[in-house]
């Protein structure tokens, strides 16, 4: 296993993989461009390019759409459509209304297979897009302040900061199809891949749900995952991987990875020496064999490259 490990002079807030570079964004308006280190011969990286939003809006949440582009949201409530490798912003466009208020806390563009746009602001209110132009097309009723992920084609399923989670179908969204709960409150959610309906749900007593969707109006069905051990923390971060693995990380700095097919904890460690009060607030797959992860802690910000074992040796 080896890891690289990237410090940064400002507080990181979202991380993306796009096919060759990573794109770190900040609470303090940059963008960060990186080489892609899972393309390098050995595991090795540089930032190519750093990009600041005008007027200093502070990045609070962000997602990746087609051809390279990403939605960002921003502290005062404000989207913004950008290209990462143009060193530009495409377009702006306000999300909240005046009696909304609040920073925008989650953005997903995988809704309706990559269709629409879901963005949830810090109140819980959540507003559908179309991702080609960023119009408006309808809100989704209740209030989600963990926000919303895809559940397949035509679904959304948003969690209500308690312990409480809504599946919707798009096709009528005045009111939820399906609901069920989970045993702790909900702390984050991850998006359902295309191929598999399944989501996953972080939670306040440091373990992770996976949430198996039904077709035809079959109910949801839920399961919890191995791999959070004895001491349990808060979940900060749930992502699904193209490569059959769910990568979690808690309030202590441990990632812990589980592959779907055997249920089996391929790796769990700690990413910073204890006690360094390091908090992984993201972390994902960026290939078979390396994960990258964001760390917050007393020794500032920072994005890690961590290779570890091929699925046929581990």
């Amino acid at each position: 296993m080896s890891v690289l490990k990237i410090d940064l002079t400002e507080t990181v807030t979202c991380l993306h993989a796009v096919p060759d570079h990573i794109v770190a964004a900040t609470v303090e308006g940059s963008i960060f461009v990186l080489k892609n280190p899972a393309n390098q011969r050995h595991l090795q990286t540089e930032v190519v390019q750093k990009y600041t939003l005008p007027q200093s809006q502070k990045i609070t949440a962000g997602c990746v759409v087609e051809n390279e582009k990403i939605i960002y949201g921003d502290s005062v409530g404000s989207l913004h459509l950008f290209h990462p490798l143009e060193d530009r912003t495409i377009s702006t466009r306000r999300n909240n209304s005046p009696d909304d208020g609040g920073h925008i806390r989650h953005v997903t563009a995988t809704i309706s297979n990559g269709a629409s746009t879901a963005v949830t602001n810090s109140a819980g209110i959540t507003k559908l897009y179309s991702s080609r132009d960023m119009q408006h097309s309808s809100t989704l009723p209740g209030r989600f302040p963990v926000g919303v992920a895809a559940a397949g084609d035509f679904s959304v399923y948003g969690a209500t900061g308690g312990n409480a989670v809504a599946v919707f179908d798009l096709r009528q969204t005045k009111h939820a199809v399906f609901s069920l709960s989970v045993d702790d409150c909900i702390t984050c959610l991850a998006e359902a891949c295309p191929s598999k309906p399944l989501g996953v749900l972080g939670t306040a007593g440091g373990r992770c749900a996976l949430v198996r969707f039904g077709v035809d109006q079959e109910p949801p069905q839920r399961c919890y995952l191995p791999g959070t051990g004895m001491e349990r923390y808060d979940i900060t971060s749930v992502s699904q991987s193209a490569f059959g693995t769910i990568v979690s990380a808690d309030a202590n700095g441990v990632v812990s990875i589980v592959e779907l097919m055997t249920a089996h904890v391929s790796y769990r460690e700690r990413l910073e020496p204890h006690p360094s009060g390091a908090v992984v607030l993201g972390a994902q797959m960026i290939s078979e064999n390396v994960f990258a992860a964001v760390t917050v802690g007393r020794q500032g910000s920072a994005v890690r490259f961590v290779s570890i074992p091929t699925p046929s040796s581990r």
